[in-house]
């Protein structure tokens, strides 16, 4: 593979005409040892096509979806994080001479493209579990349907991934594909399983664990209202240098982070707030900054924290699943679901005690976005066990079932019936008092 990404910069070197550039390739790659099938390779070949040294940075994406716990080694690069692609990406300077090809970096991460094969054999144990329970049942033909759609989406799950392993012939793009089209298909499957698991509550037993995914759980509410003076501030440091020996004018402009709009920006240090309407990011701009030779300026922006903003979600999570919690624990014949709201409000202790970045920078957004991220799956997880428990919380009124078709139009009739009756009363009465009224007036 060396020699391959190698002939091919030779090729470049040889024909280019790009005397001031450093070529990169990059290419992920499957790791060709066996014992390491599940690892991915990032390769990424530099080198330099000038007659003359040359010293850059270079900086390549690391794929969507890989983040600190997913890399095994960078190689000697240094990690960064895209604050506005909400990308990680490695880069270093290089130092490279005339026409030198260096060495492929090696960058390698935990093959994340991949459903884990523990993960679909204990949805097969559930789902067969839940058979058991519903066994002589009312519910049991419809979880019998149920039951064949699953084992069907597992089993093409299990094929479409062996297929698109790492292995020799299967190419990158193979296995994500293979990836994202069993994403869809685990999606349709956990909604089956959702409904499974409502098919046993219904009957009062306990379904274990709760896996699936059906219709009418809510959304993680990831904006709880905030006041503006309950936001922290930031400060983000805009530094530009004039290393001549002359005066100059040059403009500045500095992209804010997406979550960043103008009302946010406190104190812009003496330049100008602009939103650029096109992508709708915030921005602070100056059309010309005067740096003497040799000076540097220092503008310290004042912008609200939009991100360390998680700490009502703790609070509010935490409530919601001791509220749940202490309902489900009320009918003492959900152990499962007691045992899973426990270990919620457990991960929720842990996520909290994470401990953050203390200066604004990229690490510091990226820590807080990510934390969003899994107060998301735990939220999921706890509204998921709320909407099950909802058809057993007490009604208030007669539980009694909807009337038919034939009572509902008798029901009609009688109303109607009653009114005519009233309708008459009314007009006899009118009309007795109108002669009476006549009467009168002819004594009179």
């Amino acid at each position: 593979m060396i020699t391959f990404f190698m002939k091919i910069l030779q090729r470049c070197l040889a024909g280019s005409n790009l005397k001031t550039c450093i070529i990169v390739f990059a290419v992920l790659l499957f790791s060709e040892l066996g014992v390491l099938a599940d690892r991915v390779i990032l390769k990424i070949q530099v080198g330099n096509p000038a007659p003359r040294s040359q010293s850059k940075e270079i900086k390549v994406n690391l794929p969507a979806g890989i983040g600190t716990n997913e890399i095994i080694s960078l190689d000697g690069l240094d990690l960064g994080y895209d604050i506005k692609n909400d990308l990680y990406y490695v880069y270093k300077k290089i130092d490279l001479e005339p026409q030198q090809i260096l060495q492929p970096f090696n960058v390698e991460f935990k093959d994340i493209w991949v459903v884990p094969e523990e993960t679909l054999n204990g949805l097969q144990k559930h789902i067969d579990g839940m058979i058991e329970k519903l066994k002589g049942k009312e519910q049991e033909k419809t979880a019998q349907e149920l039951k064949s759609e699953i084992t069907k989406l597992l089993a093409n799950i299990k094929i479409l991934q062996e297929q698109n392993s790492i292995k020799s012939g299967v190419k990158t793009i193979q296995h994500i594909r293979a990836y994202e089209s069993n994403l869809a298909e685990m999606e349709t499957a956990r909604k089956f399983i959702g409904r499974m698991e409502n098919l046993v509550l219904a009957t009062g037993q306990d379904p274990g664990r709760l896996e699936g995914d059906p219709k009418g759980a809510p959304t993680p509410k990831r904006d709880i209202e905030m006041k503006p003076q309950d936001y922290k501030t930031v400060i983000v440091r805009i530094t530009m240098k004039n290393v001549s020996a002359v005066e100059r004018k040059d403009p500045l402009s500095r992209d804010l982070p997406s979550e960043i709009k103008a009302n946010d920006v406190l104190d812009s240090a003496g330049l100008d707030v602009r939103t650029d309407m096109k992508p709708g990011i915030c921005c602070i701009y100056s059309p010309s900054v005067v740096l003497a030779p040799n000076e540097t300026k220092v503008f310290d922006v004042k912008i609200r924290d939009k991100w360390n903003v998680n700490f009502p979600r703790f609070q509010y999570l935490r409530a919601t699943a001791s509220n749940v919690l202490e309902r489900a624990t009320a009918k003492s014949k959900f152990k499962s679901i007691e045992d899973m709201l426990k270990g919620l409000i457990t991960e929720l202790d842990v996520l909290e005690k994470d401990v953050a970045p203390v200066e604004l920078n990229d690490k510091y957004v990226a820590f807080f976005r990510h934390q969003a991220s899994k107060l998301d799956v735990i939220e999921q997880k706890i509204n998921r066990v709320e909407t099950a428990l909802k058809p057993f919380e007490p009604k208030v009124g007669f539980n009694a079932p909807p009337p038919n078709p034939k009572t509902t139009w008798m029901i009609i009739w009688i109303i109607l019936g009653f009114l005519a009756f009233l309708s008459l009363v009314f007009f006899f009465r009118w009309y007795g008092k109108t002669k009476a009224e006549k009467i009168t007036d002819e004594n009179t």
